[in-house]
């Protein structure tokens, strides 16, 4: 599965368990678009999935986790997304932060 089919797949999942969850991608907003995004996201507890290119931009994905707090913060390689289960990985590392998850992200 594509780094962007596995973000929308996520949300899906996300909102199947009554999380709020909001997917910004770079190909809808440039990079001080997506900061003023994520600043808003981060303030409404959204979790934030980015889709933004593995090679491009790893200041913007800097900035981003920043926002948020490192430790809130998983980036998906595109081996990891392709594994057997992404989306289960996915979940469970949400769930192992349950007591935070209204603030965390992935890129």
């Amino acid at each position: 599965m594509n780094r962007p089919d596995l973000a929308l797949v996520l949300e899906r999942a996300i909102f199947a368990r009554g999380w709020n969850a909001q997917m910004l991608s770079a190909d809808e907003f440039d990079p001080d678009q997506m900061k003023a995004a994520a600043k808003a996201l981060q303030a409404s507890g959204a979790i934030t999935l980015l889709s933004v290119p593995e090679k491009a931009a790893p200041a913007l994905k800097a900035d981003i986790q920043t926002i948020f707090g490192r430790e809130h913060a998983l980036e998906i390689s595109s081996a990891e997304a392709g594994s057997a289960d992404p989306v289960g990985a996915l979940l469970q590392w949400l769930d192992r932060l349950a007591g935070g998850v209204h603030e965390h992200q992935l890129v």
